[in-house]
């Protein structure tokens, strides 16, 4: 894994040493840059395969570039159909394949990636990301520049800062921003399966991979043979693969498939916390026990908490409101002292429907008018009761939201950090921008596999773990495995049968019964601890006193947290007009 970033035009102004300093995290093996009149790349890597050889940015005696960050699982077939050579690094490969054929051959790549890839005879430059979004990539440009980099904050030190109000209320409500948008009007992100084609300052977007083709409703194969095939593509390397195992059925299906393919030591992570609510490395233990793994606890930090905070702020590279950022964090940063590469569970919820938000909205549809609009009323505003994990009241409270609601919109107000009605048109604002940007797909895959999947639990992840030089595979999140087992549930499924079925079958059939207590936690944090001293890193960090109590600070805890991690690195008259307005004075 690595980081990557380019200028094309105009790249006198910029000390490119400068700015690989601020990649060098995530890749702190090798760092290189590429130099002409037209173009200047520079790369920094995290070497995994092949690592005597993959050395960045490749150039030929044509004149062609590349800088990659990702890993093609497939490079060795794709070298053996195509180019008739063995080869040891997928970089080469990639590189003799865009030679050959540019952008056809994205649809056949697997694996996750961003690249920039620069032909010298047609002096065009082609941008890619991968299928689901795992690599992150962003983009600006000038009057006579073009510039592209891994990193949001790095990247903004290329640009003049512009900050949206507009993107700053979808990420209040959201946590994150929506589609190609950022915190910055100047500065984009690259969507997943989108390629960029720039000529001559003349900038062309395409998509190489639809959601309804990845998606598409076709007879499916059965999920044991196609989960083993992941897994097992996931675990190519020449360094060792560990895995990081919450206790949950996502990481524990990896777990056990690892196991069946015949892989006999495996090194688990998980983490400790010294809240029951929130600690799951016992039944982590128990499956990496019963499999013949060793099990690694990783206990989150409990002393000097606001310097560890500080720390893993400082590492966020900008605004991102998902707490649990912080405790992934540091699992990454005790996994990386002694592994390169981790798997994980990430994209099982997406792919077979495992948040109690898809059952929620089926559950809504069928209830007659009246009751619906019961809920709302006895809901919407009740005070939460849990300084902890979300309870069955809070649970309520969320559902009444999206009570008048439906497609996209509904999931917009489940999901949201703050009732829609304190937020009245910016809520309907940025409904809008996320219909416009499904572009009449269906709604509720779209809003989880193009929003929620992509702009905030991969970003989570991509940003935890290259920023303590780890990288993390996601086996549920191959395109041929989704395009071989993904289904659309009927609406009733979800309400009278469990939901996440292939998986709860595959562990059925493979591990005891007293084994198969999951409970679905999610990986979050202790925002009763987090908050108090957040809102102090903000105060002391900017000079400010934010006159708010705990207690206010909890009564809408999702949305005190993305308003502090704002305030910490922009604290905008903006920001601290909302903070005053919505929780100094309305949360009582």
């Amino acid at each position: 894994m690595c980081g990557i970033f380019g200028v094309i035009g105009s790249s006198d102004k910029f000390n490119m040493k400068d700015l690989l300093l601020l990649l060098k995290h995530r890749g702190p093996d090798e760092q290189e840059i590429y130099q002409n009149n037209q173009i200047a790349f520079g790369h920094t890597r995290l070497s995994i395969i092949a690592q005597d050889e993959g050395t960045q940015p490749i150039v030929d005696d044509e004149g062609n570039v590349l800088v990659f960050n990702g890993e093609i699982y497939n490079f060795k077939e794709l070298a053996k159909k195509y180019l008739n050579k063995n080869y040891c690094s997928d970089s080469l490969v990639l590189f003799d394949l865009l030679k050959k054929f540019q952008i056809k051959i994205l649809s056949e790549l697997r694996g996750m990636f961003v690249f920039a890839f620069y032909q010298k005879v047609t002096k065009t430059t082609f941008l890619a990301r991968d299928a689901f979004g795992m690599k992150p990539l962003f983009y600006s440009k000038s009057k006579n520049s073009f510039y592209f980099c891994s990193e949001y904050l790095a990247l903004q030190k290329m640009t003049s800062t512009n900050l949206s109000k507009s993107a700053f209320y979808d990420y209040l409500q959201l946590s994150c921003t929506v589609g190609k948008e950022t915190l910055d009007s100047n500065i984009k992100q690259l969507l997943p399966a989108e390629v960029l084609i720039i000529k001559e300052k003349i900038i062309e977007s395409k998509s190489y991979l639809s959601l309804e083709d990845l998606l598409e409703l076709k007879q499916k194969k059965g999920f044991t043979n196609e989960f083993d095939k992941t897994c097992k593509r996931h675990l190519i390397a020449d360094v060792d693969v560990g895995l990081m195992l919450s206790g949950g059925m996502d990481s524990t299906s990896i777990a056990l498939s690892l196991k069946n393919s015949g892989i006999k030591n495996l090194d688990c992570y998980s983490l400790s916390f010294s809240d029951v609510e929130f600690d799951e490395s016992v039944q982590a233990k128990k499956i990496a026990d019963y499999l013949g793994y060793n099990h690694i606890k990783v206990s989150f930090p409990q002393d000097n908490f606001i310097d560890y905070l500080e720390e893993a702020l400082d590492k966020l590279d900008g605004p991102f409101g998902d707490s649990s950022f912080i405790p992934t964090y540091f699992l990454c940063k005790e996994i990386s002292k002694t592994k390169k590469v981790v798997l994980s569970g990430d994209g099982g919820d997406e792919i077979f429907f495992g948040y109690p938000t898809f059952m929620a909205s089926r559950v809504q549809d069928l209830l007659p008018k009246i009751v619906q609009k019961l809920i709302a009323y006895m809901y919407e505003d009740s005070k939460i009761d849990s300084y902890t994990r979300v309870n069955f009241s809070e649970k309520l409270q969320r559902f009444s939201w999206g009570m008048d609601k439906s497609g996209i919109l509904r999931h917009l107000a489940y999901m949201n950090s703050i009732s829609p009605k304190l937020f009245n048109g910016n809520f309907l604002k940025t409904g809008k921008k996320l219909i416009d940007f499904s572009q009449n797909s269906n709604q509720e895959c779209f809003y989880y596999f193009r929003q929620y999947l992509s702009q905030q639990i991969l970003i989570k992840t991509d940003r935890a773990s290259m920023a303590n030089s780890l990288e993390i595979r996601c086996p549920f999140l191959d395109v041929d495995f989704v395009k071989n087992t993904f289904f659309y549930p009927s609406k009733t499924s979800l309400i009278f049968q469990k939901s996440k079925a292939p998986i709860r079958d595959y562990l059925k059939n493979n591990l005891p019964k007293s084994l198969l207590n999951f409970q679905k936690k999610g990986f979050s944090a202790p925002l009763y601890k987090i908050l108090p001293s957040l809102k102090a890193l903000v105060e002391r960090k900017h000079q400010l006193n934010l006159n708010c109590t705990r207690e206010k600070l909890f009564q809408h805890r999702f949305f005190s947290y993305n308003l502090l991690v704002y305030l910490y690195f922009y604290p905008s008259d903006e920001a601290l007009k909302v903070f005053h307005e919505r929780i100094s004075l309305n949360c009582e």
